[in-house]
Formats: structure tokens, sequence, C-alpha cells
């Protein structure tokens, strides 16, 4: 352990709420308030549960959005889909639940409330409910279908009545954890990922599972729709870190790599700055009862596709994961900024 990771304290057992951060030299710690925090012994089952009541939602015909944050080595992508020391592993029908992460936690309280609908309303026909998983990505700012056979198509953002919609996305239907995780397994091993001096297998792209509700039938009516994103971080855009180990490994990148890292980055940090301005413009939207406010969801394909689960009547849901190491403290503040700031 770093010796200097003394000088930091994180602290939430005074208020519930509120977590700070004390730094060398100033008095009065950093506070940042949210709606809950989840100490070291937080499991991510412990974490559904507080949200359980909301994700289930989709199924009254709501839309939600859960977005992971957190910096480099901090336990968001373990939050996000589980924790294994092999990637296989992760998603195997005989991985322990323990392991799982909140994607396949929200699948599966989903089946399980359908299949419970479905039962009681057998005797109408039409009403019976079906469960449909797409998994994204957005990498350079292009959309990507993660269970297309075609992995160089860009899908197209359309809109129809105040509607999103992605024609031609795979959407795989689930009955069943089996076929929920097999889904999962498949395109969790074709998502973009690359070695940084910081993670060994670092998110280039932004995530998305996206799970929507409707009614049996081949023109079935969409109900509710739940997205499930896993925000990329920067993982040190800048590069000129002054960290020993992250220079030894930096310097065994090649010029042509570098400059791919840089771009993606770059990328990333345009979606979260944009996400960034959407939410404080939401934010303020709410506050001031403002109705016709320009919201810039056009900057970003991320922001663009979750328009309609995100702004209006959607629910947005903020999970973030931080490092207590002195080394990330720079890159928890900006974590800990931004989800503050979103907080209605």
């Amino acid at each position: 352990t770093d010796s200097s990771e003394a000088r930091w304290v994180y602290q939430h057992d005074f208020c519930p709420l509120e977590l700070c951060i004390k730094e060398p030299g100033r008095v009065m710690p950093l506070g940042f308030m949210f709606d809950g925090i989840c100490g070291e012994n937080c499991t991510t089952n412990d974490l559904f549960q507080k949200l359980q009541s909301d994700i289930l939602g989709i199924l009254d015909g709501k839309n939600v959005s859960i977005f992971c944050l957190g910096p480099a080595n901090s336990g968001r992508q373990e939050t996000y889909l589980g924790t294994s020391s092999e990637l296989s592993s992760y998603f195997s029908s005989s991985a322990k639940v323990e392991s799982w992460g909140i994607v396949q936690y929200s699948l599966e309280s989903i089946v399980k409330e359908t299949a419970k609908k479905n039962t009681l309303s057998m005797s109408s026909i039409g009403q019976e409910l079906e469960v449909h998983l797409s998994c994204l990505e957005v990498l350079d700012e292009k959309l990507g279908d993660l269970l297309s056979n075609d992995r160089e198509k860009e899908l197209e953002i359309t809109v129809n009545k105040g509607k999103i919609f992605l024609p031609g996305v795979v959407k795989k239907k689930i009955t069943s954890m089996r076929e929920a995780l097999d889904t999962i397994r498949i395109s969790s091993e074709r998502r973009q990922t690359e070695a940084t001096a910081y993670n060994s297998r670092s998110s280039r792209s932004h995530s998305i599972y996206r799970i929507s509700i409707s009614k049996r039938g081949a023109n079935g009516e969409q109900l509710g729709l739940l997205n499930i994103i896993d925000m990329a971080g920067s993982e040190k855009n800048s590069l000129d870190t002054q960290d020993t180990d992250s220079k030894k490994a930096l310097s065994t990148i090649n010029s042509e790599k570098l400059k791919k890292i840089q771009k993606e980055a770059n990328y990333i940090n345009k979606s979260l700055t944009t996400l960034g301005r959407i939410v404080r413009l939401i934010k303020h939207q709410r506050t001031m009862g403002i109705k016709d406010l320009c919201i810039p969801y056009r900057e970003s394909k991320l922001t663009r596709m979750l328009q309609d689960c995100i702004g209006g009547e959607a629910q947005t849901l903020l999970i973030v994961n931080i490092n207590p190491s002195a080394k990330c403290v720079g890159q928890t503040k900006e974590t800990l900024n931004f989800a503050s700031v979103a907080c209605v």
C-alpha cells in the first residue's frame, strides 16, 4: 500500500448520504451528497436490492437508464457485469450468483416478474409480455450491434412519434437466465478493449445492454425500456502521468497504437462531456419549470440513442464506483463532482 494513501480519508459513517474526502492541507473536507452510499462491505446484490423497484418500473411502461461510472480500477466493470478471474466464466450458466453484476441481477428479476404477470394474464389473449435483449457499443462515435453478424455495420438512430428506434438492431428474445447469460457472453467477448497503463482490459467503448418489454406478437407494442450503460473512462487521456509504473507501460506502446488510444479517449470524453451538459440542463429544466429548453441530445451518439430514456418522464440512475488510492484521487473527485451535480 502506498504510504501517501494515509493522507486521504473517505468518510460516510456520520452522514449516510454524504461522502467526504479529507485532503492534505485542507481544513474542511470536500463533501458530495447522494441519494445513498454503499460502503466497502456492500455487495452488488445489496446495491441491486436498492434499485430493484425502479428497474421493474419498465413492466409498467417506464423508461429507465442506469449509468455505471468510475475511474480506472474502481470496480466499475465488476459492478456492471460481475467479478471473475476469467472472462468466459463471468457469464457461464454455472457461475455463482454472487459473482453477478447489475446487468445479470436486473435480467433475472425482469424475467421472473414477466413470467408471473404472464401467468396471471393467461386468459387474456394478446396481453402476454416478452423480454428482448440488445447489446450495443458506442466506439469512436459509431453505434454498433454486438449481436450482429455484420460487425462493421453502423446502426442508424431514427425518431417516430417522439420515440427513438434503432432499425435493424438484433433483439434476442429472453425466456431464461441461461439464454440471457449466453447472450451477454457473446456480446462481451466482442466488445472493444485495450491494455492501458491502468487496466489490462480497459474499455475503449461505451457498452449498453438494452432490455425491452413488449406485448407478444410480430408487431408487439413496446411498453418499457431499460438501458444499463458502462461509461468507459478516459484512462489518463493526457498520457502525461508522473506515475512511474504508468510511464513504463506507456513507453512500450508504439506511436500508431498511441494515436488510436488517444483518438478513442477523445471520443469517450466527448460523450462524457455531452452527458454532463445534458444532465445539468435537464436538472435546470425541471427546477425552473422550463418546457421549451433546447437540450443537445444530438451532439453525441450515446445521448441521442438514450434521448427518450433520460429526458421527459424517464428515470435516470447513476452508480458511481470510486478508487480510494491517492494515485486516483484526481479522477475520483472528477467522477464525484459529475455525479453529485446529476443528483436532482
